[in-house]
């Protein structure tokens, strides 16, 4: 890029790379998060931190939410670029 990126941010990630945490989240922090935000902002009822899975792949994301919503020989459409 033609500016170097903020200070905070590269410190944060030297510390990053220094401790090995340069991988997917672990632990269920994100997942309490998102069942927080989910039941204030839009009501959801059963939402709950042990049903959460974190998929490290956008694809494999996409093909088990296919699963979960979709039947067997249901037409999906992906719209291009993918």
């Amino acid at each position: 890029m033609d500016v170097r990126g903020a200070p905070a941010i590269a410190d944060a990630l030297h510390d990053a790379i220094e401790t090995g945490d340069t991988g997917y989240p672990f632990g269920t922090e994100l997942a309490e998060s998102l069942v927080g935000f989910a039941s204030r902002r839009w009501d959801w009822e059963g939402a709950s931190v042990d049903r959460a899975v974190v998929i490290p792949d956008v694809m494999m994301d996409a093909v088990q939410v296919l699963r979960l919503i979709t039947d067997p020989g249901d037409p999906v459409i992906v719209n291009s670029p993918v």
